[in-house]
């Protein structure tokens, strides 16, 4: 298993960043996430870490992540480590 990092963005719309957090903490599967911010008060953003087989399972793992958040985008990240 490899570790894998994704950055999640999804628009606010008038919701408080904490119920996207709520949203981000009720999906399934085995992840962490770090704090969880927002771009010019329209776009929720987050990085988020789990553990994946190779790159094909970690971007449908990110796949399945995104289709459960309302209008979520995703891609993953290096983050240098």
């Amino acid at each position: 298993m490899t570790t894998y990092h994704a950055r999640l963005n999804a628009p606010i719309g008038g919701r408080a960043l904490e119920s996207f957090e709520a949203e981000l903490d009720a999906l399934p599967g085995d992840f962490t996430h770090g704090p969880v911010g927002d771009i010019q008060g329209q776009t929720a953003t987050v990085l988020v870490t789990f553990e994946a087989d190779d790159e094909t399972d970690a971007e449908r793992t990110l796949g399945l992540m995104v289709s459960e958040l309302a209008g979520a985008t995703g891609h993953l990240v290096e983050t240098g480590e």
